[in-house]
């Protein structure tokens, strides 16, 4: 699939190559492929990958069958309809032993003359030095070089295992599949004359949130269209894919581009009713309250300028109308002198609201962040050694944290990001007077009629004796069946209302 929303969605089709991998066990033979070539003719994709991997191989090996007349015999049927291309394991090529320059010349030559369009290209590792040779050949030749970054995920390591690490002065290893890392390797394949980068999820490990967080990141810092292939192993690979195809740009453009196409966003609604003055009451549920930013800022002075709007336009080539590219060039508000706002609700205010509750029952309140949004086992974890390293002082303590944490699918279970979160701090707090508690203050976490989770010092313990260990709940994201196992659901009804969530930390008077 090739992701570029500001013209259209151009879809790659693997069938003839990976997808027969699953079905056919490579086995098709070019009987079978001929009787399938015209309705992919008909089809019209952008491109069709039918070579490469272990296609060549096996058509030699098992089927006896010449490779090279493969690739010349869909050509001679498709045409130009579609692109035709390739995978190649870069200086391997289509092997599994390193080839000299002269051997990758030459069959890049080769496979251009017999009908390839583009070659995708890629290193297990990530090697780039392994991939340089085919760029250049293939681009000599006349074909598009598709340049590959494999996605792949660091060791995950419980919270039994770090704090084991922490006891015996053994550093655990930091995160080496970064954002950053995936994108200084696609910057570093662009330089070589890449003419497009992919996205390869080869193992189907990639979630939804993750790969629209890379899509935007690699859109908004290349200059040549983003690919993403993927795989449905896990089960999320359409989403995944749908995921990335509303990624192509970010709610900041989005809200850029849209302020300038409404009569009442971006401060207008405001400017309308000039003289009269507006008295403006905002529920924010946006982290740092960015007014201009919720609900696109109707009563609002906007910060965005129209240079930005074009340039947003321009990023992703939006094919706009007269009208449309006249509103882009009229300036927003930049200040309003009629408008009195006022925040009556936000992650702020939900704190301070729970830091008075705490404080009510005699728990001396500390907020930690009003900003959270890492990951929720991660932070469920963080707070539970807080709850740890205070416990025993003899004071009835309070730690808050509110925002909005993420979760990483790995699982099939149930559950909501409050539950995990909740349910990740139950081993360090555990035979702790202590007790740590997440909720949603919209009254609902995840698909589920909970609005979060409670764990105490006895929660850990009365899992395992159900015979349910932490780590592998989270690992199947069913913190809703564990935590009502243990009666530890919280359950509140729909609020009505939402501005994130509120993660709390309660250590009591042991003395």
């Amino acid at each position: 699939m090739h992701i570029d929303m500001a013209k259209k969605i151009l879809i790659r089709d693997l069938t003839l190559r990976d997808g027969q991998q699953s079905s056919f066990a490579t086995r098709m033979n070019q009987n079978q492929v001929d009787r399938v070539l015209p309705y992919y003719k008909e089809a019209g994709f952008y491109a069709m990958e039918v070579w490469g991997g272990a296609v060549p191989d096996s058509v030699m090996r098992y089927l006896g069958e010449n490779p090279w007349d493969r690739l010349e015999k869909i050509k001679a049927v498709v045409g130009d309809v579609s692109k035709l291309t390739a995978l190649s394991r870069g200086r391997n090529l289509f092997g599994y032993s390193p080839y000299t320059d002269e051997i990758i010349e030459g069959f890049c030559r080769n496979a251009i003359e017999s009908g390839l369009g583009i070659m995708r290209i890629f290193d297990a590792l990530n090697d780039v030095e392994n991939i340089k040779s085919t760029v250049k050949y293939v681009k000599k030749y006349g074909g598009l070089a598709d340049c590959a970054v494999c996605y792949t995920i660091d060791p995950h390591f419980s919270v039994g295992e770090r704090f084991t690490s922490l006891l015996k002065g053994k550093k655990l290893p930091g995160k080496v599949f970064t954002d950053a890392y995936f994108l200084d390797k696609a910057r570093q394949m662009e330089a070589l004359g890449a003419d497009m980068i992919t996205i390869k999820d080869m193992s189907g490990l990639i979630p939804p949130k993750r790969v629209a967080g890379l899509i935007r990141l690699f859109k908004h810092n290349l200059k040549v269209p983003v690919d993403f292939h993927t795989h449905c192993t896990p089960g999320y690979g359409l989403a995944s894919v749908l995921s990335a195809i509303v990624s192509g740009a970010d709610i900041v453009e989005i809200n850029i581009i849209r302020k300038r196409l409404s009569g009442v966003k971006g401060g207008r609604f405001a400017q309308a009713c000039a003289p009269a003055r507006v008295f403006s009451i905002v529920l924010s549920d946006v982290l740092g309250d960015p007014l201009d930013m919720i609900a696109s800022g109707p009563a609002v002075p906007d910060t965005s300028t129209c240079a930005q709007a074009q340039a947003v336009a321009e990023k992703y080539h939006l094919q706009l109308s007269a009208r449309a590219k006249a509103l882009l060039a009229q300036e927003t508000p930049k200040a309003l002198d009629n408008v009195t706002t006022r925040i009556t609700g936000s992650v702020r205010e939900l704190c301070a609201a729970a830091a008075d509750a705490c404080r009510a029952r005699g728990y001396e309140p500390l907020l930690l962040t009003d900003r959270l949004c890492c990951e929720a086992r991660e932070a469920g974890s963080f707070l539970g050694t807080i709850a740890r390293t205070h416990a025993g002082q003899g004071k009835k303590l309070a730690f808050l944290a509110g925002g909005e944490t993420v979760v990483h699918l790995t699982g099939k279970g149930l559950g909501g990001r409050s539950q995990e979160l909740a349910l990740a701090a139950a081993p360090a707090i555990a035979g702790q007077k202590a007790a740590v508690f997440s909720v949603g203050s919209d009254g609902t976490d995840g698909p589920t009629d909970a609005a979060g989770g409670y764990v105490d010092g006895d929660t850990a313990a009365a899992l395992a004796a159900r015979g349910l260990r932490v780590f592998d709940v989270l690992q199947n994201n069913d913190a809703y069946h564990a935590l009502k196992a243990v009666d530890g659901l919280i359950i509140t009804g729909a609020t009505g209302t939402n501005v994130n969530d509120v993660a709390v930390v309660l250590i009591g008077n042991q003395g």
